[in-house]
């Protein structure tokens, strides 16, 4: 049996929930602290909560994001943390506190996007394991460079390719082994563990997105395997999510 949990609050409090030592992988897209202004008409006038922390803050809130990530990992497990170039350097250094930082990823999305002085095409991805790891990816030649074409960002403002997602997930985790997503959005890797037969821990601060993971991935049935749902939200809110 597969099973999918998704919470709704803040990953502080929801991911003390998640008894210890019982993921096998964190593939996480984390507010890049960028103040992030879409000009898409789609998304216009949308921010994202907890992108625009002062220094202290950001420090404060990822090193209590990044213990529970500590405590939950199993020694054989995986972590895969997306971030910008500008948020690369704080995350890589609050990550080193406790992981051992094995690669940078570069993600090619082969076209280059809105922006000024040299227009972006890419994003990193820090993949980081337990000091005392045991974990090995199980190809020995995949490139540190994934060209994964973007997808439109028709259900989050940062939404990312279910094909990236599944070279992640697929290259640290077998069937039925258990995937963690603290900043889960629109569900995407817990659409791409779905489609790969892996449990999936989500956790989504605001409730629109906790309306469209529901839409998104709850419900599904599966003929190779039985499903579990269920979803983590106080009574009121569950009455807004029917």
């Amino acid at each position: 049996m597969t099973f999918y949990k998704l919470f709704h609050g803040s990953c502080l409090d929801r991911l003390k929930e998640i008894p210890a030592r019982t993921v096998n992988a964190i593939v996480t897209d984390p507010p890049y602290n960028i103040a992030l202004q879409p000009q898409r008409e789609l998304h216009n006038g949308e921010t994202i909560q907890n992108d625009a922390l002062s220094d202290k803050e950001f420090i404060d809130f990822y090193e209590q994001v990044f213990y529970q990530y500590y405590r939950l990992l199993k020694r054989s497990g995986a972590g895969y943390l997306f971030c910008g170039w500008s948020s690369y350097p704080k995350f890589y250094d609050l990550l080193e506190k406790r992981f051992i930082i094995k690669n940078c990823i570069v993600w090619d999305k082969k076209h280059f996007g809105i922006g000024y002085n040299y227009r972006p095409q890419h994003e990193l991805i820090i993949f980081f394991l337990q000091k005392d790891s045991t974990h090995k990816i199980k190809s020995n030649n995949l490139s540190n460079v994934l060209s994964v074409s973007d997808v439109p960002n028709e259900l989050h403002i940062t939404q990312k390719p279910t094909e990236l997602l599944k070279i992640l997930i697929r290259e640290s985790t077998d069937i039925g082994d258990v995937v963690l997503d603290s900043f889960c959005g629109s569900g995407s890797t817990m659409e791409a563990c779905q489609e790969l037969g892996r449990s999936c821990y989500g956790v989504e601060l605001e409730l629109k997105y906790i309306n469209t993971i529901k839409k998104r991935c709850f419900g599904k049935i599966f003929l190779d395997r039985q499903v579990k749902y269920e979803l983590c939200v106080s009574p009121k809110v569950a009455q807004e999510t029917k």
